[in-house]
């Protein structure tokens, strides 16, 4: 816990020195045009999602996994920001994405799985001109365009 406040403390203090805020993570904006953002994730491996420790012992136990990569959390990746009572919503997120796809592997297996390569040698390559400055759903329009 010491090391977490002190991790705290050093943010908040770099972030007021050189005039940044260090709570604009999840402030919604736009990429500047022409630039798409794809995320290609897994989601199908048990993912430690909430841990607690011991007091006394300082052990860690696991109390809940949830879909991921084994690493990194679906909701992570995606920076999803529904509550735990608001799942059956769409996405909640910051980030514009213009394509999410997800993969039937581990983290270190994502880069390694044929269906991968496939899809990003066609987002790179192969996509109609057309679709690459789509217009952003009506919803997004009050964004920020990040410069």
């Amino acid at each position: 816990m010491k090391d977490a406040a002190m991790h705290s403390t050093i943010c908040k203090r770099a972030c007021t020195e050189t005039g940044n805020s260090p709570l604009r993570l999840d402030v919604p904006a736009l990429p500047p045009k022409g630039v798409a953002l794809f995320l290609m994730a897994g989601d199908a491996i048990p993912t430690d999602a909430v841990a607690s420790v011991n007091q006394q012992t300082g052990k860690i136990k696991v109390r809940e996994q949830r879909a991921g990569d084994g690493r990194v959390l679906r909701s992570s990746a995606l920076m999803d920001e529904r509550s735990a009572s608001n799942r059956q919503s769409r996405l909640i997120s910051p980030i514009a994405w213009s394509s999410v796809q997800f993969l039937y592997e581990d983290h270190l297996g994502l880069t390694k799985d044929p269906v991968f390569a496939d899809n990003l040698l066609y987002f790179l390559w192969e996509r109609p001109a057309e679709t690459r400055d789509e217009p952003w759903p009506e919803y997004r329009n009050d964004y920020p365009t990040l410069r």
